[in-house]
C-alpha cells in the first residue's frame, strides 16, 4: 500500500501557461447605462438590448477603439432598436460602474501620465473582473420662437433656448440664417 500512496503523491500537474500577464487579451464585462428623465443614469436591462456581457479585448486597445467596439455591441448599425435610440442623437462615453469617465490619459501611481490602453487600465484598477459601462444620453434641442440676441451691438450671435439632457440651456448660433417658421416639424 505504501507504493500506491507514493505513486499518487508523485503525480504532478504540468505547469499551466494560463498566466494572465502573458496573455494578449483580457475579458472585461460591459454594460450600458442611459440617462433617464430624472437625470440619473440607469442600467439598461437585457430585455431592452442592454444587460451585462463579456468581451475579450486586446490589452493594446486604445480608448477610441474600445468605445467603438462597445458601441457596436449595443448599437448595431448605429441604432438600438429596443430602446429606439439612434447613436447620432446621443452623447456617448465610457465610464466605470460608479460613473467615473474613462480619460484618454491615465495617471500612474508614480505620477506619470500614460496614454490609455486596456493593459494600463487593468494595471491601475488592480481588481478583477473589470466592468466598463457605456453611458448614453439623448441630445435634443427644441425650437422656441422667442429668440434673443446676445453679444455686442453689430455681432451676429443668436441665443436659442433648447433642452439638452432634459435641462434648459441655450445654444449659441453665430449666423442669422435661422427661421423658426421653416424649422422641420418632425424634429422634437
Amino acid at each position: 500500500m505504501g507504493e500506491f500512496q507514493q505513486a499518487r503523491r508523485k503525480k504532478t500537474k504540468p505547469a499551466s501557461s494560463n498566466n494572465s500577464k502573458t496573455k494578449e487579451t483580457h475579458r472585461i464585462y460591459i454594460g450600458w447605462k442611459h440617462l433617464g428623465i430624472d437625470d440619473n443614469f440607469r442600467k439598461v436591462t437585457d430585455s431592452k438590448g442592454g444587460g451585462s456581457r463579456g468581451l475579450d479585448v486586446a490589452k493594446s486597445t486604445s480608448l477610441g477603439e474600445l468605445t467603438d467596439r462597445i458601441v457596436e455591441v449595443f448599437f448595431p448599425e448605429g441604432h438600438a432598436p429596443l430602446m429606439n435610440i439612434n447613436l447620432a442623437d446621443s452623447d456617448v462615453y465610457l465610464a466605470s460602474f460608479s460613473g467615473v469617465k474613462l480619460n484618454p490619459e491615465i495617471r500612474r501611481d508614480d505620477g506619470q501620465n500614460v496614454t490609455f490602453n486596456l493593459g494600463v487600465y487593468l494595471e491601475e484598477q488592480k481588481s478583477s473582473p473589470v466592468r466598463i459601462y457605456l453611458h448614453t444620453a439623448r441630445v435634443t434641442a427644441v425650437c422656441i420662437p422667442t429668440l434673443e440676441f446676445a453679444g455686442k451691438k453689430g455681432e451676429n450671435r443668436l441665443l436659442v433656448p433648447g433642452t439638452i439632457f432634459g435641462r434648459m440651456s441655450y445654444c449659441v448660433i453665430d449666423t442669422l440664417v435661422f427661421d423658426c417658421n421653416k424649422w422641420p416639424k418632425n424634429i422634437p
